[in-house]
């Protein structure tokens, strides 16, 4: 994301202004950066409603094995041992 900023003008209800006044008060930031961070957030949980349908829609396709399962299991076993510090 580029690091220019533009203007945007938006109206909102005179209760939703006020509750971002309050917020931005309360948080000590500007309106703008409130404003920018809600919006990352809203699309951001869109992007990941719209993966975890994807990936629900694969598992209708091709639901998982026992198989799946299991080796799912030992690889998420493997990756927390490689974590762990050895001496």
């Amino acid at each position: 994301m580029s690091n220019t900023s533009v203007k945007i003008a938006i109206s909102v209800p005179r209760q939703l202004f006020s509750l971002v006044e309050r917020c931005c008060k309360s948080a000590r930031v500007s309106r703008s950066s409130l404003i920018a961070q809600a919006l990352r957030e809203w699309m951001s949980r869109g992007q990941r409603a719209a993966t975890l349908k994807q990936y629900a829609a694969g598992y209708r396709r091709r639901p998982e094995t026992l198989d799946d399962a299991a080796l799912a299991n030992r690889v998420a076993a493997l990756a927390d041992a490689a974590d762990e510090e050895w001496e």
